[in-house]
């Protein structure tokens, strides 16, 4: 019987050993069989064999195929991978009670098998789409709902002629060269700012790099030193509201910046060129068609020609290079605030509506939360992106 005061051996990890791309060391395999545990025992003493096959590294982990082969059945592994716990396999030397860590992949393996092809002469038959629309429509007329039948008598109510249509159409486009229109390209707006997809830091997703190059900065720099030199007080960046020469958001960051004692050099930089993105957004048609005339006089020439050419189109401004604007002035002000913005900061700027800002946010990838202390809608930042499919529909409640 042990006794009551008998000295525990402290474990001793000596080494910890990981599977990475660059040591090439292949992990140890956990099987398990997608019906039932592995036996390692039983497995042992059967007539088996085992067949692996590495395919590389992929996100830092060896990709291969194993097939193990068994009296009755062979089975393969599956894509199954552990996203939130790394296993490790123990080795303990009893002489010097030190355990060595080696890291392992649990594999889950399913029965190869095939189904036999089916005999059933329906399946076997070819489907036929416009019989399968028309027999649908006659059960529609003759069973479902009125809103059912009504669906239908519009749709042959508007049907058209394919033949008369396109002789419309060439008739109408005769003097235009379709060989040229069919080789013209539609420009696709990103609307999301260049990000850096493999970080995991909410400093490390949106950079400066990826908004303004070195001179861009350093212009901005010297623009924004000379624009705090005129306005060096709250009540004088208070005036430039009023006048227009800021937006209430730029001016809300222009403020923090007086309070710095060494003005920081890229922050001031995203400071203007956030204004100036909110002033943009503001011009009208006949504004934006006048070019630089309209844009903000601290701006210098280069950038002036960069807003024009990131939020508008031959100087025309759609609705997908309006929301491009918003995105970028989220993701400069999440930058300039700890990548936390009020809701209310950004609404006294720009005009959108409650639903489609959301939408922007999961899109640029941060997340809508409401703030404890002031019970305020705000805009955060976190170490993961959210994701947002553009074409999700949320189905009707009935």
């Amino acid at each position: 019987m042990e006794t009551a005061d008998k000295k525990k051996r402290p474990v001793i990890i000596s080494e910890v050993s990981r599977t990475t791309p660059e040591n090439g060391k292949f992990p140890f395999v956990m099987m398990n069989f997608s019906q039932a545990q592995c036996n390692v025992n039983s497995f042992m003493k059967s007539d088996s064999s085992l067949d692996l096959e590495v395919n590389g590294w992929q996100k830092g982990r060896p990709s291969f195929d194993l097939q193990v082969d068994t009296p009755h059945l062979s089975y393969v592994n599956t894509d199954y991978e552990d996203k939130y716990y790394t296993t490790y396999v123990a080795i303990r030397d009893k002489t010097t009670g030190k355990t060595r860590l080696f890291e392992s992949m649990d594999v889950l393996l399913k029965p190869k098998v095939e189904p036999p092809p089916s005999t059933n002469p329906v399946l076997l038959k070819p489907e036929d789409e416009q019989d399968r629309e028309e027999m649908k429509k006659t059960l529609v007329k003759a069973f479902g709902q009125s809103k059912g039948k009504r669906y239908y008598d519009q749709k042959d109510q508007f049907e058209v002629n394919a033949e008369d249509t396109v002789a419309r159409v060439q008739k109408a486009v005769a003097d235009v060269d379709v060989d040229t229109m069919a080789k013209r390209e539609i420009a696709v707006v990103n609307i999301v700012p260049p990000r850096d997809e493999t970080a995991n830091r909410a400093d490390m997703f949106y950079r400066v790099e990826h908004f303004l190059e070195e001179n861009e900065m350093q212009q901005m720099i010297e623009a924004c030193t000379e624009v705090l030199q005129e306005y060096n007080s709250v009540e004088a960046i208070e005036k430039g509201i009023e006048s227009k020469e800021f937006s209430h958001l730029g001016a809300y960051f222009l403020k923090k910046l007086l309070d710095q004692a060494v003005l920081p050099d890229a922050k001031a930089a995203l400071v203007l060129y956030l204004d100036s993105i909110i002033k943009f957004s503001r011009l009208r048609p006949h504004e934006i068609a006048k070019g630089h005339k309209h844009l903000p006089s601290y701006l210098p020439k280069s950038m002036k020609s960069r807003l024009l050419r990131e939020f508008s189109a031959d100087k025309i401004v759609t609705q997908e290079l309006r929301d491009k604007a918003i995105c970028y002035t989220i993701v400069l002000s999440l930058i300039l605030n700890n990548f936390s913005l009020e809701i209310s900061l950004l609404s006294e700027s720009m005009k959108v509506k409650h639903r489609h800002l959301k939408q922007l946010v999961m899109m640029i990838g941060a997340h809508v939360e409401v703030d404890a202390a002031s019970s305020q809608p705000k805009i955060v930042l976190k170490n993961s992106l959210t994701n947002f499919n553009v074409n999700y529909v949320a189905k009707r409640r009935n």
